[in-house]
């Protein structure tokens, strides 16, 4: 009988010096599990069936096994990548995706382009960027006059003075003192 008790405190007490202290010390995880965190944001789990990560506010995660940790939530990296954004987070996008600012996007289908304010913006892959917005090269482009100006205009118009005009029936003139006027075809400065 004494032998019987001996084996069943020995089993017993193996079994409490295999456990871990988790929650800040208020709970024991049972034998196998690991402690995700420290303090009392750290909970109990189970690594055959989950990992732990530590999220970029210090807080512990946890995902199914397998799978990763991304900003807010578990991605699966057989399919999916976790990206840098240009705000210092983090964004879970399709592999084969790109990341433009915050946001992802498939290259056969977008372009990436950074703004005259530093912020980035999606396109059509069919189209460009002129004045911070996304044109039809087909219809309309992007011109800049003998002075550097730009300006959206449709195209086979030109552009003078940083404005658009239609060569059917104007044109533009330079005027005395260097600048440059848009005019009727038919007028002289």
């Amino acid at each position: 009988m004494n032998t019987l008790i001996r084996l069943l405190l020995l089993t017993c007490l193996a079994t409490y010096t295999l456990a871990v202290t988790c929650v800040g010390g208020t709970q024991t995880c049972e034998a196998g599990d690991k402690c995700c965190g420290t303090g009392t944001n750290s909970y109990c789990y189970n690594p055959m069936y989950s990992e732990c990560f530590i999220k970029l506010d210090g807080s512990p995660a946890s995902c199914d096994a397998g799978n990763r940790w991304c900003n807010d939530s578990c991605y699966d990296p057989t399919w999916q990548t976790c990206y840098p954004t240009s705000t210092g987070g983090q964004v879970t996008c399709e592999s084969k995706d790109k990341v433009c600012g915050s946001d992802c996007y498939n290259p056969k289908d977008y372009t990436c382009h950074t703004l005259s304010t530093g912020a980035t913006t999606l396109c059509n892959a069919d189209t460009i960027l002129c004045k911070d917005q996304c044109i039809n090269p087909a219809t309309q482009t992007c011109a800049k006059d003998s002075k550097g100006n730009e300006a959206l205009c449709n195209v086979g118009n030109g552009i003078c003075n940083g404005n658009c005009f239609d060569p059917k029936w104007q044109t533009c003139l330079k005027t005395e003192n260097g600048g440059e006027v848009i005019c009727s075809s038919t007028d002289k400065v």
